[in-house]
């Protein structure tokens, strides 16, 4: 029994704390992030604790509700410094810190980091850190000759040497169809819908041609101009 009462005090106020937060008051949730055996040892530092105990009654008990799917794994009893050294080693890549600290995703850790102003000053600091890192290296490839290096940082970091895309508004349309792949009986009927267009277009000696479209077939009806 005493062993499992000295296990209460493993987790620290700010831990639990935090963990509360994340998981909107709910007693269980908060106790598999925290690594506890049981409700009733997180209970018990709950009510041992006035700032616990507010953090708790923040939420009402609909947002306590234990979710019907099952809650994401968050890793247990992870201090901030834990975080930073894993961010530090990773250089600042929060998916791969995530790996390194036991997370199931980057879901946990990216909930953690944007829940502490500290956190997130630390992933700007070691970002910043990595690319100075890279851009050391590049020139330490350029140093060396490496022509890929060479290329990549011209590319980067000079207008002469940039891809431009150019274009030009004044690029003439000029559509030509290829008969070629049309089939004999679709090349016939094309033809047929030319001839008939160009009858529409004007008939002979005054006289003006119109056409009916009955049973699927063309209907052509002539009427002469009557001349005075």
């Amino acid at each position: 029994m005493a062993g499992q009462m000295s296990r209460h005090y493993k987790r620290s106020e700010e831990q639990i704390a935090q963990a509360l937060k994340e998981n909107t008051g709910n007693i269980t949730n908060t106790r598999k992030q925290l690594g506890y055996n049981n409700n009733s040892q997180l209970v018990y530092r709950i009510k041992k604790s006035e700032k616990l105990q507010a953090i708790y009654n923040s939420f009402t008990e609909e947002q306590r509700k234990k979710p019907k799917t099952s809650p994401k794994k968050y890793i247990k009893g992870r201090s901030i410094a834990d975080i930073k050294q894993a961010l530090y080693r990773h250089g600042g890549v929060i998916s791969l810190a995530a790996k390194d600290l036991g997370y199931s995703d980057s879901v946990g850790l990216n909930k953690r980091i944007q829940s502490s102003k500290d956190l997130q000053e630390y992933v700007s600091v070691c970002r910043r850190d990595t690319t100075e890192l890279a851009e050391s290296m590049l020139i330490d490839l350029i140093k060396d000759k490496d022509l890929n290096a060479i290329k990549f940082f011209l590319s980067h970091n000079s207008e002469k040497y940039s891809e431009k895309i150019v274009i030009d508004h004044n690029v003439k349309n000029e559509s030509t169809w290829n008969l070629n792949i049309l089939p004999v009986d679709q090349l016939l009927l094309l033809e047929q819908v030319a001839g008939k267009m160009l009858q529409l277009k004007g008939g002979d000696d005054g006289e003006e041609e119109s056409e009916n479209f009955v049973d699927g077939e063309f209907i052509e009806e002539s009427t002469k101009y009557n001349s005075d």
